[in-house]
């Protein structure tokens, strides 16, 4: 952070059968001098533990809104999602960052849906009360919340039902698995229905192959994002890759919605 060396990479959020891009999520990178590019699995979760998270997620948050803004002047109007650490969203830093952030971005005050602020569930929910009035705080500032690895840790469909959240994120070892496991299917069935009975999109991570998407698409899955639809990418990539995706024939074919 000092010395300048993070970067934001965007993995793109895609209707599995015809192409409309929901969003795209925003990943940190650590572009070491001598290592070069280094992905978080190598060093978020040390920081997690740290009070640096607060200082790392101010900094994701601001350098995406630049990088909306920028694209919004180009004529490229995209949704972007930002991961916010269990320890820095239920701190009172987080509130003091966004009423900032929401100051120096002043075009974010006209259009904060397009930012989607996204906590981890099986980090977050360890103080519920807590969750849902930092969630609400989220929600009358005009962002959207969306709650990665769902089915994964401790939040119930009740406490789903009670939050102003509007997307759940189907943790990819549920997605990995839909192939041999019959009760890994099942677990993303119902989670494709509850959200669909609460109005709440189902996105699937780590769509990997083609033959994994064809199978979402068939159980009725909308959304989706993994290496199958794209790599993250750099902002000079999001551009030309968002003027020539299209889904593989055999998602389209099988869809069922």
């Amino acid at each position: 952070l000092d010395h300048k060396e993070l970067l934001l990479h965007y993995q793109p959020q895609v209707n599995l059968t015809n192409g409309t891009i929901l969003g795209l999520e925003a990943l940190v990178r650590w572009n070491h001098p001598q290592k070069g590019l280094i992905l978080p699995g190598s060093f978020i979760e040390t920081v997690e533990a740290m009070p640096l998270i607060s200082r790392l997620g101010r900094y994701v948050l601001d350098t995406a809104m630049t990088q909306q803004e920028e694209w919004d002047r180009s004529g490229l109007k995209v949704r972007i999602s930002v991961n916010i650490g269990a320890r820095h969203f239920l701190s009172g830093s987080f509130r003091k960052d966004l009423e900032e952030l929401l100051s120096v971005h002043e075009s974010r005050r006209q259009t904060p849906e397009r930012m989607v602020i996204e906590i981890t569930e099986t980090e977050t929910f360890r103080d519920l009360l807590l969750v849902q009035e930092m969630a609400e705080f989220c929600r009358d500032r005009g962002f959207f919340l969306s709650l990665d690895d769902f089915g994964t840790g401790q939040a119930s469909l009740t406490a789903l039902q009670k939050m102003p959240v509007s997307e759940i994120k189907v943790d990819r070892g549920f997605v990995r698995r839909i192939l041999q496991n019959e009760k890994d299917r099942a677990i993303v069935a119902s989670l494709l229905a509850a959200g669909q009975m609460m109005g709440i999109d189902v996105v699937a991570e780590g769509v990997e192959t083609e033959e994994e998407g064809r199978i979402l698409v068939g159980m009725g899955c909308r959304w989706g994002q993994g290496y199958a639809i794209s790599p993250p990418l750099s902002p000079e990539q999001v551009p030309g890759w968002i003027g020539s995706w299209s889904p593989p024939p055999s998602w389209i074919d099988g869809a069922v919605f």
